[in-house]
């Protein structure tokens, strides 16, 4: 089984970011030249974290990771809150058992939601999706555990397991 492809939407449906993966080894390392004289330049602040961050995120992650960080140096950059307030993002994580379009895939869809709490300002929260059945949060992670493991063992969590496989 692998990843085959990562994509973010925003809430009008337009593609913002289409990442496709191969099966082996995936590098993620930052390219960036410029288009003059086609001299490399620093390669901060690109995507690789925010990536690694996509993919965690559609396999159970918080949606904080994306704004509270010490990388930060601030406790939340609010930013990012307003983007995923404004556009209400869509990470769709495609996975394969194999490269013939004819074997096993599954889509793993998690839509973040901005809701007004009157007391307490904007709150994010997490619409879950897998092959197009929505998930309760309490579910998620058993379920991803059953597609991905094949186990409804409550014990190693998915969190836990996954933490062995996804470097």
């Amino acid at each position: 089984m692998y990843l085959k492809s990562l994509k973010v939407f925003n809430n009008d449906g337009t593609l913002i970011r289409d990442v496709k993966f191969k099966m082996g080894i995936n590098l993620i390392i930052g390219l960036n030249f410029s288009d003059q004289d086609q001299k490399e330049l620093p390669t901060n602040s690109i995507g690789k974290t925010t990536l690694l961050r996509s993919i965690d995120f559609c396999l159970g992650g918080k949606v904080d990771q994306f704004f509270q960080d010490s990388e930060f140096k601030i406790t939340k950059n609010q930013q990012i809150v307003d983007f995923f307030v404004s556009h209400t993002p869509v990470f769709e994580l495609t996975i394969a058992k194999s490269l013939v379009s004819t074997g096993f895939q599954s889509v793993i869809t998690r839509q973040i939601k901005a809701e007004n709490d009157p007391k307490k300002g904007v709150k994010l929260t997490v619409e879950n999706k897998i092959d197009g059945n929505i998930i309760s949060d309490e579910s998620f992670s058993p379920s991803l555990k059953e597609l991905l493991f094949k186990s409804t063992e409550e014990k190693p969590s998915f969190r836990e397991l996954i933490q062995k496989f996804i470097r």
